[in-house]
């Protein structure tokens, strides 16, 4: 399936990051993020996964892990300032 998150601005360490969170991700519920890319305000991520999961299912796994990765005061501070 094919993910993409959107920002206003990406950097090369907000991008490794991110990567970080999704490798975090794929190792806890055995997705394999085949490519992640960006093209400015945008993440893509194209994960497999096993056929138990559905795309959507996917999808809302690693929005959920995401955005409990971005709650934390540290991560809201580097984000958000």
């Amino acid at each position: 399936s094919i993910v993409k998150i959107f920002l206003d601005y990406l950097d090369t360490e907000l991008v490794t990051f991110f990567k970080n969170i999704y490798f975090e991700i794929g190792e806890r519920y055995l997705f394999e993020f085949d490519a992640i890319g960006t093209d400015g305000d945008r993440l893509h991520l194209f994960v497999g996964a096993k056929p138990k999961h559905s795309a959507s299912k996917v999808m809302q796994i690693i929005i959920r892990q995401q955005d409990k990765s971005l709650k934390t005061p540290e991560i809201k501070k580097q984000l958000w300032g």
